[in-house]
């Protein structure tokens, strides 16, 4: 082989290293910026649950019986129908 040949092929083996290492430093920036979004995500979903009291539920259900009525059931057998439509 000549010194040509051997420089260009020494500068691909140097251009494949360099791709591979971009290509690995971009997946681990992607697989860090999923790492955060997971976790700024779950902390999130643990405010919330905290947020949700009894208190606040009860208050949610009389809000909704107030707008949508109140169905009150005796029995296995009863049948709700609208009457007004």
């Amino acid at each position: 082989m000549s010194e040509i040949e051997l420089k260009y092929i020494g500068q691909e083996n140097e251009k494949a290293k360099l791709d591979a290492e971009t290509a690995k430093t971009q997946a681990d920036s992607e697989a860090y910026k999923k790492t955060k979004a997971a976790e700024a995500e779950a902390e999130s979903n643990k405010k919330v649950a905290e947020s949700v009291t009894d208190e606040l539920i009860r208050y949610t259900e009389a809000q909704a019986r107030e707008k949508h009525g109140w169905v009150t059931v005796n029995g296995a057998n009863t049948v709700v129908t609208d009457q007004g439509k």
